[in-house]
């Protein structure tokens, strides 16, 4: 299945509370998972980890803090792959 979510200036949090931007129905992730900023309109983001217990991946490395989505990127979000597509901005 694929699901579009623009990013929006202020930012996309990810998770599995119900006031996420992004709300992910699965135990293997936290209540506040990740939080994604679009960068500049290059066709990047940039991901941060909200202090979550369980971990997200980028491109298959465990994410500590922040790391850098470029288009093609990979974030794993408990049992959810998403790909970054480069149309953030």
């Amino acid at each position: 299945m694929r699901v579009v979510c623009p990013i929006p200036e202020q930012g996309l949090s990810v998770g599995r509370a119900q006031d996420n931007d992004v709300v992910i129905a699965s135990r293997m992730v936290s209540r506040h998972q990740v939080r994604v900023f679009a960068s500049n309109g290059c066709g990047e983001a940039t991901v941060e980890d909200q202090g979550s217990t369980n971990p997200s991946l980028v491109d298959g490395e465990e994410l500590a803090g922040r790391s850098v989505l470029r288009p093609g990127s990979v974030l794993e979000v408990g049992d959810v792959s998403c790909t970054l597509d480069g149309g953030v901005g």
